[in-house]
């Protein structure tokens, strides 16, 4: 064969194809990764923009929901305050005429006054307990944290295991709340599930307690569950100044109460209240077997 061209002018000409391949090579690969970035860009822009959406809606809920809260207090509470002062007015008066009329010797009318006494007593009863609900309610429109662990917890298949006591601290954890824990559980499978039912909402009304009426408060929790021992729960937390938004709330709390209730029908003992140092203590001990 007779080379038409000489050696330098085939390697010169191999150079400029390579050169002319790797050029079109790296500007695919370039064109190809600036459309990637830009997919990425368009997604997390996307993204942003369903957060931005996300938090005017809570925004805007957690707002009306302010002004419902607000509206209820000024109006419906309001109201059962007056019929509750007035029942008891009324049940003041119906108390001195009876008195006027045993003294005068009019029976029927002692015994008249006398039933108005208790009818106006049990009025004032249920306007005091609709107002202490009416609270309730207005608390859960402005604190909705509160209110999701506190609904959470008000299910009946809510019971006291290792995985639903790890996601109550976690709820709490991740409303900003400050916790140190001592779990010491063994064998709750073999708990007795009306019992764990109220363990579980011991630990979960001492978590909502300290969110609402001492926020920013550290809280100490204890949990010992053993077969021979019971269930012992333990809340403690320090009190903290409040706030012109918490000092007009003094009232004590209603769930405590109903739960000192339930404890102690189930066999049990809840003890709760300030010790001289001015340190919230919730203890509450519970039988194995109800």
């Amino acid at each position: 064969m007779v080379m038409l061209v000489d050696e330098r002018t085939i390697i010169a000409s191999a150079v400029v194809v390579a050169l002319i391949a790797v050029a079109i090579a790296t500007l695919a690969g370039l064109h190809i990764r600036s459309r990637a970035l830009a997919r990425v860009a368009e997604a997390k822009a996307q993204s942003a923009n369903e957060q931005v959406s996300r938090l005017r809606t809570t925004l805007d809920n957690q707002q009306l929901a302010d002004a419902i809260a607000a509206e209820a207090h000024d109006t419906l509470a309001h109201s059962l305050s007056l019929l509750a002062l007035n029942a008891s007015a009324l049940q003041a008066e119906s108390r001195k005429l009876k008195a006027e009329a045993e003294q005068l010797g009019n029976a029927n009318v002692a015994g008249m006054a006398g039933k108005i006494a208790g009818t106006t007593e049990d009025i004032r009863r249920q306007a005091s307990g609709a107002l202490d609900e009416a609270h309730s309610v207005i608390d859960m429109l402005r604190h909705p944290e509160d209110a999701r662990l506190q609904l959470a917890a008000n299910d009946a298949e809510a019971s006291l295991t290792r995985d639903s006591l790890l996601q109550l601290i976690g709820d709490a954890r991740a409303a900003n709340m400050r916790i140190d824990t001592w779990i010491d559980v063994q064998q709750l499978g073999q708990l007795d599930e009306s019992i764990g039912v109220i363990a579980y909402h011991v630990v979960q009304e001492g978590l909502t307690n300290v969110r609402r009426h001492a926020p920013g408060a550290p809280v100490s929790l204890q949990v010992d569950a053993n077969p021979p021992q019971g269930v012992h729960v333990h809340v403690s937390n320090p009190t903290m100044p409040q706030s012109p938004s918490h000092m007009a709330d003094t009232r004590k709390g209603a769930g405590l109460p109903g739960l000192a209730k339930r404890i102690q029908q189930a066999g049990g003992t809840c003890q709760y209240g300030f010790d001289q140092h001015n340190v919230f203590h919730l203890d509450v001990r519970l039988p194995w077997v109800g």
